[in-house]
Parts: C-alpha cells; sequence; structure tokens
C-alpha cells in the first residue's frame, strides 16, 4: 500500500532492497532518505506476488464452511499454520497444518487442534495468533460465547497439543466497547492514515 513509513535503519535487517519497486500509477516515485539512523519511505510500492489459495473449505465437520484467518510459525524447515474453521453452524474452532516451501501442504489435521468447550467459548473460537517464547508456543485467540467476545491463550510446546489457560480480557459487551471507542475517538481525535 502507499504511505508514509518510518523504520530504524534497514540495511542491518537483511531487506534485499532490490526487490523493492518504485510505485509506477499514483504514487510519487521511490524515495529512501537517510535522516539520524531512520529511513523513511515516501509513497513505497512493495511488489508482492500473489500465490493463490492455500487452504480451501473440506468435507470435514469442523471446517466444511469456510477457513480462514490463519497465523503461521516457521520451526525448522517448516511453516506450521493454525487457521480458523468454521462449520455447517457457524461455530468455529482452530484446525493446523504444516507447510514446506512454504507453499506445499504436507500435512493437514483431520480434527481441530482447539474446539469450543467452556461456556466463555460455547460459541466459537477465532483468530488465532501465535509466538514462541522460551520452550513455549503461545497461542491468542478470540472466544465467543454468543454475546461477548475475549481474548483467551493456550500453551503447547509441539503446535498440535495445546492447553487452553484462561480469558484474559475482562467481560465487555460489544455495545460497551462502542461506548469506549467514540469516548476515545472523541478525546483524542480520529486515528490518521
Amino acid at each position: 500500500a502507499c504511505g508514509r513509513q518510518s523504520a530504524p535503519d534497514l540495511h542491518h535487517h537483511n531487506i534485499n532492497f532490490s526487490k523493492i519497486r518504485p510505485c509506477t500509477n499514483s504514487c510519487q516515485a521511490f524515495q529512501l532518505r537517510k535522516f539520524n539512523k531512520l529511513v523513511l519511505f515516501d509513497k513505497l510500492m512493495v511488489e508482492v506476488k500473489k500465490e493463490g489459495v492455500l487452504l480451501e473449505p473440506t468435507n470435514l465437520d469442523f471446517e466444511s464452511k469456510a477457513v480462514l484467518n490463519p497465523t503461521c510459525v516457521k520451526k525448522g524447515n517448516y511453516v506450521h499454520m493454525l487457521y480458523r474453521a468454521v462449520r455447517k453452524n457457524n461455530v468455529s474452532c482452530i484446525g493446523y497444518c504444516k507447510l514446506k516451501g512454504p507453499l506445499q501442504v504436507v500435512q493437514r489435521c483431520k480434527h481441530p487442534i482447539l474446539c469450543p468447550e467452556f461456556n466463555y467459548d460455547k460459541a466459537g473460537l477465532e483468530d488465532p495468533r501465535i509466538t514462541y517464547m522460551g520452550k513455549n508456543y503461545y497461542m491468542f485467540y478470540t472466544v465467543y460465547d454468543g454475546k461477548n467476545a475475549r481474548v483467551a491463550y493456550a500453551v503447547s510446546k509441539d503446535l498440535k497439543n495445546f492447553k487452553k489457560q484462561s480469558v484474559i480480557t475482562p467481560d465487555i459487551t460489544y455495545n460497551e466497547a462502542e461506548t469506549l471507542f467514540r469516548h476515545s475517538r472523541e478525546k483524542h481525535g480520529k486515528l490518521k492514515d
């Protein structure tokens, strides 16, 4: 996307600047300026190659309606993808697959790795996000009870067997959240591009 970004000097991050292409349509040409160890990108557009769809719904009950919104983590030569899997009744759970290359699916679980089982997640689990710290993988995800959406987390050592820990956000309805966001916007103004 076009826009202004600033970042620390990117040369030590092994960024291949030869892959960056200038905007040729409505954006201004690529400009790179160093200033006080910052690299500024003015109206930058990066060329992205679309690889196509990696996963589609299957005939398996837990992912028969949709698969979407994945998170990925690389471990060795493989990319592990956790994704929202949606049943026909719109209840979601978390699915798993392993990728090589990273576009070739080499393993896809026939059962979800995390399912609704408590009152706070009885209407679904969504939007997984994962990080690795110490010797554990921490997955944060949205839980939905039919009225409230909250964030919970689970822990795993192997990316397939997760143990749910707890909800980490307070109970808040969508109406309450809307009021908070409206108050924040009134106090701090609209977000700037």
